[in-house]
């Protein structure tokens, strides 16, 4: 079994026509996506679209990424805290704003963590970014170190995006 592994789409659509059309090519069986599916990049809906037909076709997995954290923080509380004035919170809002309830509800039921596994594939753990420490104003909880190392010894293949330690570096 093959799979293809994707992340950081940004809602580059276009990128992602070539990857899923590349992936094709090799006869990917399964479909992974880390988050992040939307972002700096214009016609969000279109990004989404290619997700759901593939979502229907083929076997795939979603788990959410911060983007995903934070337009759904948003939509629980209009009034959290974006910082204007920069373009990445313009292009947050713009997204957010093209976002309708059915996506919302996608991007909802995409996990930041799943323990899964796929027919021939042993067991594999899915993980949004800062594995060892995600910032608190993000994500409103800590992973320790613990709690993390104890996650992945549970899997035979960890599959982490963005996987660094935050913060400063010791000297």
């Amino acid at each position: 079994m093959k799979i293809a592994v994707m992340s950081d789409i940004h809602g580059n659509y276009i990128a992602l026509q070539r990857c899923l059309a590349h992936a094709l090519e090799q006869n990917v069986d399964a479909y992974i996506f880390l988050g992040d599916y939307l972002g700096e990049f214009p016609y969000p809906q279109r990004t989404l679209e290619i997700l759901y037909e593939l979502k229907q076709n083929a076997s795939c997995i979603f788990i959410r990424g911060n983007k995903e954290d934070y337009w759904l923080n948003r939509r629980k509380d209009q009034n959290c805290d974006w910082k204007s004035g920069n373009r990445s919170v313009m292009a947050m809002i713009y997204n957010y704003n093209s976002l309708n309830a059915k996506d919302l509800d996608f991007l909802k039921r995409c996990r930041s963590a799943k323990a899964s596994g796929l027919p021939g594939w042993n067991r594999f753990w899915l993980v949004m970014e800062r594995l060892l420490r995600i910032r608190k104003r993000c994500f409103r909880r800590i992973y320790s170190f613990k709690n993390a190392k104890s996650a992945i010894s549970y899997a035979d293949i960890p599959i982490c995006r963005d996987s660094f330690l935050t913060g400063k570096r010791k000297s």
